[in-house]
Parts: C-alpha cells; sequence; structure tokens
C-alpha cells in the first residue's frame, strides 16, 4: 500500500513525463498555496533528475509545454486547457464548482482529470 508521499511522488512523476512525451499541459489544481508549491518543487527536482532546470508557475519545458499551478479561488482559472491533477480540495459544498472548472480544461482534445483525496 502506497503512503502519502509515495502517491504524490507517483502522480507528479507520471504528469511531468507526460508532458515530455506528449506536449500535453499539465494543470495541478491543490488546496493550499504550501500543497501547489510541495507539489511544484517535487516536479522541479524531478525534472533535474531529467537534466531539466525549471523554475516559475507555470513551469514551461524545453518543448513549450507547461505545468501550472493553482489554487481552486484563482481569478485567473479560465483559458487553461491540459490534463488535470486535483488535490485535496473539493467537498459536499464545492465539487458542482471544481467539476465544472476542470471540465473547461480538459474539454478538448483527449484530456484526463485525476481527483485525488490524500490528506
Amino acid at each position: 500500500m502506497m503512503n502519502i508521499d509515495s502517491i504524490e511522488l507517483h502522480i507528479c512523476k507520471n504528469a511531468l513525463v507526460d508532458a515530455i512525451q506528449t506536449k500535453e499541459n499539465q494543470i495541478f489544481l491543490s488546496a493550499s498555496t504550501d500543497e501547489s508549491e510541495r507539489i511544484r518543487e517535487r516536479i522541479i527536482e524531478l525534472a533535474s533528475s531529467y537534466g531539466l532546470t525549471l523554475s516559475g508557475n507555470p513551469l514551461i519545458l524545453p518543448n513549450g509545454t507547461t505545468l501550472t499551478f493553482l489554487l481552486p479561488n484563482s481569478q485567473t482559472s479560465a483559458g487553461y486547457s491540459g490534463n488535470v491533477y486535483v488535490f485535496n480540495c473539493f467537498d459536499d459544498t464545492n465539487f458542482s464548482y471544481i467539476n465544472e472548472l476542470v471540465s473547461s480544461w480538459t474539454m478538448l482534445k483527449k484530456h484526463r482529470a485525476i481527483f485525488l483525496s490524500i490528506g
């Protein structure tokens, strides 16, 4: 059985590899600034093992793919498109809002959404 850190690391690695191989943008929606920053730092660390030096938000790969880190209350949430990873930011009171937001980002191409509650 995987623990929280292992699950998060697995998701981050898969998202980075997917971005490198498919050139599909990756969007990370997190419940808190701390969680978003932790995930971003994990991806930066993983990218360094591929010889990549990344910084900022969004992270931009040499192939032009972006990895963007957002919060649910972000006023700049429109206009994104890509695979989405939702970490711990939905419950009975806001699931409809989060689902609509994520659906708008995944409606093009073959993008997917993964919802995780691991906290």
